[in-house]
């Protein structure tokens, strides 16, 4: 397993504040995994492989405790990405994220992947600029959702803030799974474009939307755990948190096995 990117670690352990968080994304091919606070990211991991991310999820985890010194009694909540996405990879990921959670005695948060994604690309877009996170759902067609960048909000005053782990996003458009033709008619101004559905799909989009089309920088392009993280700590701010025995991912349409099922 070859890391993208990895974040310093914090050997000390009396320097991270609570609440500690574990974040998890499996929903593409591209998975990443996340260790936060409320003002620190002691450590994260992405990583692009063939196999299975069950052969890689929990690994990844044990490198970021490892880094950090830290334990995973020491957690007080692991997100996960819910959905939509790889129907297994979300299976993988939910599966694994419950039985951390239910381990450590955290809270779980699920974190919905299309806005995890829009949060990612919003930090390359001007505020103001609509930017729209697509993934490839196959079958011809895509996830999508469009949102505009705002300003940073402290969330305990609602004010602007500089804090750049509280970015926040003025959904335009909310979680969609059909023609990429029906997402081309949201757009009417030029718009930033992230996930594996604008790569893939990178010349129809510029055929069909000229300048409006603009493709995110590479290190903004795919979804990571940090977002997934960023937005479980905007939830467990507000005491908001899921049922660890009900969360299950949400995939916005049927997989091409259950739509090819006959029906009773």
């Amino acid at each position: 397993m070859t890391p993208c990117r990895r974040q310093p670690s914090f050997n000390d352990v009396t320097s991270i504040t609570h609440p500690l968080l574990l974040a998890i994304e499996s929903s593409g091919t591209t998975g990443s995994v996340a260790l936060l606070t409320p003002h620190q990211m002691p450590a994260s991991l992405t990583f692009t492989s063939a196999t299975l991310h069950s052969q890689r999820l929990m690994p990844s985890i044990d490198w970021l405790f490892e880094r950090t010194g830290l334990a995973p009694g020491d957690l007080d909540a692991v997100a996960v990405a819910r959905g939509p996405g790889s129907f297994t990879g979300l299976r993988i990921g939910m599966s694994v994220a419950k039985a951390v959670a239910y381990a450590a005695g955290a809270t779980i948060l699920g974190i919905s992947t299309l806005h995890a994604l829009a949060l990612r690309v919003a930090g390359a877009a001007p505020a103001g600029m609509p930017v729209c996170a697509l993934l490839d759902a196959r079958q011809g067609q895509v996830y999508a959702l469009l949102a505009r960048a705002l300003l940073p909000v402290d969330i305990a005053t609602e004010q602007p803030s500089l804090h750049l782990a509280s970015p926040t996003l003025e959904v335009l458009h909310d979680e969609f799974a059909g023609s990429v033709e029906e997402v081309c008619g949201w757009i009417d101004a030029p718009t930033l474009f992230a996930g594996d559905g604008a790569v893939h799909l990178s010349e129809l989009l510029r055929d069909r939307l000229g300048s409006r089309f603009l493709l995110a920088p590479p290190v903004r392009l795919m979804l990571s755990a940090e977002e997934v993280g960023i937005l479980a700590m905007q939830r467990l701010a507000l005491g908001d948190t899921d049922n660890l025995a009900a969360l299950e991912p949400e995939y916005l349409r049927q997989s091409y096995t259950e739509a090819k099922k006959p029906r009773p």
